[in-house]
């Protein structure tokens, strides 16, 4: 592999042995122009990559603030979002066991409704059964009063023949 430190320490003892010669005022053949623009272009390179080493880093550390303040954002909606569907939660509990205690108080009432009513019914009931047995017990009596009689009636004339 091609390790950089040597090219570049390379280049940089070449190019300051072809600086002196030329200030000594010795010509230079293409050769060492060659070297001066590689020297030059390794400089150029050299800023540019610190350039955007500093831009890079600077893009590294936005894009962390920038996380994090997402992060932060993200985590208050979710927070906010938590809290919302917590009350909105408790709300409709509340709803739920107001809803259902006042059915619990109807369906209280229409037993208590339908057992006075029974009650009522029952004994309104009871009394129709009361005066019909009456009734029945009147027909009875009075069909045994006249089957007593008839019958007291035949044993007088069947007594009364037999004599």
């Amino acid at each position: 592999m091609f390790d950089n430190d040597i090219f570049e320490k390379w280049l940089d003892e070449k190019s300051q042995e072809i600086v002196e010669k030329m200030g000594q005022g010795e010509p230079l053949r293409a050769e060492e122009m060659m070297v001066l623009v590689l020297k030059a272009q390794s400089n150029h390179f050299h800023h540019l990559d610190q350039d955007l080493r500093n831009e890079m880093k600077g893009l590294r550390e936005d894009s962390q603030d920038e996380m994090k303040a997402l992060r932060g954002d993200f985590q208050n909606g979710m927070q906010t979002l938590r809290t919302d569907l917590r009350d909105e939660m408790k709300a409709l509990r509340g709803d739920f066991q107001n809803e259902m205690q006042t059915l619990r108080g109807d369906f209280q009432n229409g037993m208590q409704t339908l057992r006075t009513d029974s009650r009522d019914e029952m004994q309104t009931l009871r009394g129709d059964m009361d005066k019909r047995f009456e009734q029945v017990m009147r027909r009875i009596d009075r069909f045994m009063f006249w089957s007593l009689g008839i019958t007291v009636a035949a044993a007088t004339f069947v007594v009364t023949y037999l004599k």
